[in-house]
């Protein structure tokens, strides 16, 4: 069973992947996307919708098993 916590990390890994890891972790671009989408709504919207409006897209577990080396 997954944990919130576990989830956590499955989101982060989604998140650094598709965006940080793509456009660099000093971008500023990438910087103001997750301020807009994740830290500015705060707790106004679901933690799902931030995520998917975050990400284009809906969320994938595949970034994380990648980098826990099981895909």
């Amino acid at each position: 069973m997954i944990t919130g916590f576990q989830w956590s990390l499955v989101f982060g890994e989604d998140m650094f992947e598709t965006v940080f890891e793509k456009e660099g972790v000093l971008d500023s671009a990438a910087g103001m996307k997750y301020r807009k989408c994740i830290l500015e709504p705060g707790g106004s919207l679901d933690g799902m919708d931030m995520l998917v409006n975050f990400l284009g897209r809906e969320p994938s577990l595949d970034p994380f098993l990648r980098r826990k080396g099981l895909i």
